[in-house]
């Protein structure tokens, strides 16, 4: 087994004491760091015909390549701890939900079981099945003649095939698989790398990919951005967006630049009135190059943005950094009210995983003008600024030793303490207004509880390692969880079960939480939860 190419700074020791612990663990724990390093590829992607664990057949060529779909391969075993963190983030399933057959249809997924010695049956294992809510085909490679063919060494390995039938494959190629960190990586990749060789459905396609602006505000201005990408064959060079709040039209926005094919673009559009509540914002393409385009169904995005902040006397901002020695995963940037950078860390050094956890790191921000200032921290694992050391790495159900901060901390020029982020998100926004009378703590609408001839119950209420919601007729719902301040909390762990829901709290610090419970049909439930260890 190959070790990862060096990047741009240094792992040798750290790989070394994965490796040596490697040595001593159990058969799961076994794959913790699988790398591999293999050449970069501009030659023909081998042909492969093979049937998935449904008995349904594919043939690499005749039935994606020259119908002039890219594929992905997702090469990975089924003992290979990676391999389930990166299936258990959803990013291949959500890029296939939009670009696979009963969407887009400009791409295309393939998870290849790639080790020989182990059994179809461990795919859909209880602890650890790939198969469950996976649309995409499953091939168990019995004899390993695709991975063999591509020259994989190691799992998870990923590789894109383009309509062309060049392909990129490993770490050489920028497909480690930690460097994909959401499904959008996928898309991008795509683009970039097959666009040539893909044909647009369309001639005219501006696409509105998301709403991007931040997630929350400071009750007065708020800025709305979108990201558009030309999905169609001409270019554009202009666009009419239109923005609503609450149904209700606001303002008109007109872009204009170059954007060519599958290319996408970050607009920034003027800034609306938040009227001091939540905001449903709205965004649609009026028009493209002074026209309507081809495909219309694609043309609007939405977003709900909370009002959300902290006051803050005075003019200076101190934030504190527990990083851990996972430090490549997490970033964060300091925004003033006209979107503008003025500071932030994209970086942080990867440690060995036995050394003592990082020294707190302090940032400050001085003669700041009044206005709404705004914290975006971004996890590229999405499991939260969780600090962890491995002491004794494959010993008991849970080698892994965690060690939780408050990972980040808002105070101001006195010192005085606004607020924490103990995890986040992919992405998290925390909102400051710079010039208030008095520096408190956090401010934010948290919605009361709805009337409903449907209501969940939670127990035990006081709760302690875990907690039972009865959903009594809710089918599709989306759970949150606040603390006593009003900020998000991440989720451990949840399992459905028929109508019920089981919610680790193992890890939740004891206090007063608000359990919010949103399903389709606009029905909201906030329930108070305790937790005592």
């Amino acid at each position: 087994m190959k070790n990862r190419p060096t990047l741009s700074f240094s792992i040798s020791s750290f790989m070394i004491n994965i490796l040596s612990a490697i040595m001593k663990a159990n058969l799961l724990s076994l794959i913790a760091v699988c790398v591999m390093s293999l050449q970069n590829s501009n030659a023909q992607a081998p042909n492969f015909t093979e049937t998935d664990i449904n008995g349904n057949t594919h043939d690499l060529y005749s039935d994606y390549l020259n119908n002039g779909v890219p594929v992905w391969m997702d090469f990975m075993a089924t003992w290979c701890g990676p391999c389930w963190g990166l299936h258990e983030k959803g990013y291949f399933k959500e890029f296939y939900a939009k670009h696979g057959p009963n969407a887009i249809g400009d791409g295309y997924v393939f998870m290849i079981e790639s080790d020989a010695n182990t059994s179809v049956s461990a795919l859909s294992d209880p602890n650890f099945d790939y198969t469950y809510g996976t649309l995409y085909p499953i091939i168990d490679d019995a004899d390993e003649s695709v991975p063999d063919d591509y020259g994989v060494s190691g799992y998870p390995t990923i590789c894109l095939v383009c309509p062309d039938n060049s392909y990129y494959i490993g770490s050489n190629d920028g497909l480690y698989y930690t460097d994909i960190v959401n499904s959008e990586f996928l898309e991008d990749y795509m683009y970039e790398k097959c666009g040539n060789s893909m044909v647009p459905q369309h001639t005219l396609n501006a696409q509105m990919m998301e709403v991007s602006s931040l997630n929350t505000y400071c009750g007065g201005g708020y800025v709305p951005s979108v990201k558009i990408r030309n999905m169609g064959s001409a270019t554009i060079t202009s666009m009419e967006l239109e923005v609503f709040v609450d149904g209700v039209s606001v303002s008109t926005f007109n872009w204009s630049g170059v954007l060519a094919k599958y290319e996408k673009e970050d607009i920034i559009l003027q800034q609306i009135n938040g009227g001091g509540a939540n905001i449903n914002l709205e965004v649609k393409i009026i028009n493209v190059n002074g026209v309507t385009d081809d495909l219309v169904s694609d043309n609007t995005g939405d977003k709900f943005i909370e009002l959300a902040y902290y006051s803050l006397a005075g003019d200076e901002l101190n934030v504190t950094v527990h990083i851990d020695q996972m430090g490549w995963q997490c970033e964060w940037e300091i925004l003033d009210p006209n979107y503008s950078y003025i500071g932030g860390q994209n970086w942080y050094e990867t440690g060995n995983l036995d050394d003592p956890l990082p020294a707190p790191i302090d940032y400050t921000f001085s003669n700041l003008s009044p206005g709404c200032y705004t914290f975006h921290g971004f996890d590229a694992t999405g499991n939260g600024l969780v600090d962890y050391s491995l002491t004794e790495w494959g010993v008991g159900a849970d080698p892994t030793i965690y060690y939780p901060t408050e990972g980040f901390v808002f105070r101001d020029g006195n010192s005085n303490l606004m607020g924490s982020i103990q995890t986040f998100d992919y992405y998290t926004d925390v909102s400051f207004l710079v010039g208030a009378p008095s520096t408190g703590g956090y401010i934010g609408l948290i919605e009361e509880e709805i009337a409903s001839d449907v209501s969940p119950s939670l127990y035990p209420n006081p709760a302690n390692e875990r907690c039972i919601i009865k959903l009594d007729g809710i089918v599709d719902y989306e759970i949150k969880l606040y603390n006593n301040q009003g900020q998000t909390v991440q989720l451990d762990k949840t399992i459905r079960s028929s109508d019920k829901i089981e919610l680790a709290t193992s890890k939740l610090e004891n206090g007063l939480y608000y359990l919010e419970i949103i399903s389709d049909d606009n029905y909201i439930s906030s329930s108070k939860l305790v937790i005592v260890h």
